[in-house]
């Protein structure tokens, strides 16, 4: 990808769109970027980072098309189910490429819950599928019922009809510190931690189905993560024993946790994309003095 001249970034006080924000920053010092920050004051920890601030909720469709079509590249980490969002984007992105300059990208965060089944407490069928990004078909047959699935093909058609340059992301289980402005600690780990600690006991010209990447790393099953953080938790003193216990459906933790979905990223890695930080397991010592002080 060529330098872009102008950035446009959407959800930079998120845990995903920060750690984004903060590596566009270091490799692109002198673009200029605007991020639209909800709640002022988020303000000055993004401004502090080099962005130009644009204040507007995700509902400021107007402000949101405006700013989309003056530029050159638009992350969004906003939001993956909002669908009037991600129009508004389009629609501006639609309006830079009729004004004459080239074709704007668009890299979108979506997530491997689109290829999750129901939350059911069990390995059901459906998770003995591996769905490969480098496989068209298997992103083209993703059922529209999906999480995430309508607003992906929102995006997948105004890639098709050449208004954008569209790469969809989809990170899976997220961890670890980040190092964006505002969320540092993301949701499944701290959300088995508040439940652990609430019960005392122990988260183009190519087809755009071709620009569909999954950020699997490697895979884990919840059960052994719970074994691992339940003693962790018992030697801090937050829970009353060393052993994990089951937690029955209907919790807050169903979404987070209950589902399974099982993908492999061929196509990052054929690009030279390969994971390199610790798994999940390894990091829970290192992060959980951070999570269990700003839970």
């Amino acid at each position: 990808m060529t330098v872009p001249e102008s950035i446009f970034i959407l959800g930079t006080t998120g845990y995903i769109g920060g750690a984004i924000f903060s590596a566009i920053r270091k490799t692109y010092p002198n673009v200029p970027i605007a991020a639209l920050v909800r709640n002022p004051s988020h303000n000055d920890a993004v401004k502090a980072r080099g962005a130009r601030i644009v204040q507007g909720s995700h509902s400021d469709h107007d402000i949101i098309t405006k700013e989309a079509s003056q530029a050159d590249l638009v992350v969004n980490c906003a939001d993956a189910d909002d669908l009037p969002l991600i129009k508004a984007i389009l629609k501006g992105m639609k309006q830079r490429k009729e004004s004459g300059v080239k074709t704007p990208i668009l890299i979108h965060t979506s997530g491997t819950s689109v290829v999750g089944d129901p939350p059911s407490g069990e390995a059901t069928e459906w998770s003995k599928k591996v769905w490969n990004d480098a496989n068209p078909e298997d992103i083209r047959s993703i059922d529209i019922k999906q999480p995430h699935r309508t607003i992906d093909v929102e995006i997948f058609e105004a890639h098709d009809r050449r208004e954008v340059d569209a790469y969809i992301v989809c990170p899976s289980c997220i961890y670890g510190i980040g190092d964006g402005p505002v969320k540092r600690i993301t949701q499944q780990i701290p959300n088995v931690i508040r439940a652990a600690l609430r019960e005392k006991k122990v988260q183009p010209t190519t087809s755009a189905y071709e620009n569909f990447y999954f950020g699997s790393a490697g895979t884990h099953e919840w059960g052994s993560v719970a074994k691992s953080l339940a003693p962790l938790l018992h030697e801090k003193k937050r829970v009353e024993s060393p052993e994990a216990v089951s937690i029955k459906l209907g919790s807050d933790l169903d979404f987070n946790i209950g589902n399974n979905s099982v993908s492999t990223a061929d196509r990052g890695r054929a690009l030279g994309w390969k994971p390199h930080h610790e798994s999940l397991e390894e990091s829970l010592r290192k992060d959980l003095d951070y999570i269990l002080e700003n839970l």
